[in-house]
């Protein structure tokens, strides 16, 4: 003997279709919505190790160039009151010659800058996450290390 149980129809109404697209719509929009969130955390996060990182290294740099300011600058002075109008010195031989003594610290007048946090920045496009301003002027910074180094 057969037992023939009614089931109703489920998902054959017009409200039950709605319903469910209803449902799917939203958990759509909350899966794109966190993975936003998350997507900007990791933005947020990735510009505030970019910043830390350019500070780091513009810090390295200065603590570098800072006590070479002084002589830069007598020998600059040197430089503009040396008299070449009667010497047969070159102009390496007038420059190399009116150099200061360099402290004892300093291995190099002309020493090696960082620049690593910068290329990285650049590279990873990492500089879009942080402000505008900020990226204009590290980048004026780099531009003239870059010239003179």
């Amino acid at each position: 003997m057969e037992i023939h149980a009614h089931v109703p129809k489920v998902g054959k109404t017009p409200v039950h279709w709605l319903l469910e697209g209803l449902f799917i719509v939203l958990s759509v929009r909350l899966a794109f919505g966190v993975g936003q969130y998350r997507e900007s955390r990791a933005d947020h996060e990735l510009a505030a190790r970019v910043l830390k990182g350019l500070q780091a290294e513009v810090e390295h740099n200065l603590a570098i160039l800072e006590p070479l300011q002084a002589i830069h600058r007598k020998w600059s002075d040197v430089l503009a009151k040396a008299d070449t109008s009667k010497s047969n010195h070159t102009g390496l031989d007038v420059f190399f010659g009116t150099r200061p003594a360099l402290p004892a610290d300093a291995k190099s007048p002309f020493p090696f800058l960082r620049r690593s946090a910068w290329a990285a920045a650049l590279s990873g496009g990492a500089l879009r996450l942080i402000d505008y301003d900020v990226a204009a002027a590290l980048s004026e910074i780099y531009t003239t290390q870059d010239s003179f180094g």
